[in-house]
Formats: structure tokens, sequence, C-alpha cells
């Protein structure tokens, strides 16, 4: 367990106080225990959520190409987007040199 260093002040509603106190008396720790056994809770649940559907996408097994030919599919599809259906004469929506991906994803700077 991490040091319990760092203070956060959070204004709950008297109802939950009301619910909080009884649940820490009935297990016999501080209110706060129980508010961070919450967080903590919540917060692994959470990541749980986001790493299942990370795992499902994987398994989808869409293809996947080079860096090079991903960049290029999707300057592509800046530049529909820009001049295809529903686009107004002379405004660009987006800017391509806005959104530099002359790397690839998780290349150092």
């Amino acid at each position: 367990m991490d040091a319990l260093t760092e203070r956060l002040e959070v204004p709950v509603s008297p109802n939950t106080v009301h619910l909080l106190r009884p649940e820490a008396r009935r297990r016999g720790v501080p209110v706060a225990h129980v508010v961070r056994e919450a967080i903590d809770l919540l917060l692994e649940q959470d990541r749980r959520v986001r790493l299942r559907a990370a795992e499902a996408l994987f398994q989808v097994g869409a293809p996947v190409a080079d860096w090079d030919q991903m960049r290029r599919e999707i300057e592509e599809a800046l530049i529909t987007a820009d001049t295809g259906f529903g686009a107004v004469p002379g405004i660009r929506r987006t800017d391509p040199s806005m959104f530099p991906i002359d790397r690839a994803p998780g290349d150092a700077e």
C-alpha cells in the first residue's frame, strides 16, 4: 500500500455521511478508510472495464498496415472529409498540418 501522504477534501452530502458512518463502525475502521477503499474499488473497476474493452478490440483481428501506409490512409481520409459529401466550399474542417503524423505512435519525439 502506498504511504498516505496526500490530503484530499471532498464535500459529500449528509446522506452519504449517514451511510458511511455506520459502515465504518460496523467494520471497525475510520470513515476515511471506507472512502479510500471505495475510491480504490472504483478505479480498479474502471481499469478492468477499459482492459476488457481493449482485449475485445484485439479479438476483432482487424488488419493493420505498416505505419507509412496507415499515415497515408489517415491523410487521405482527412482530405476526403474536407472535399467530400457535405463539405463547405472554401472551408476546411481540418488542416492536416495541425495534426502531424510523421512518426509512428510511441516513437520518441
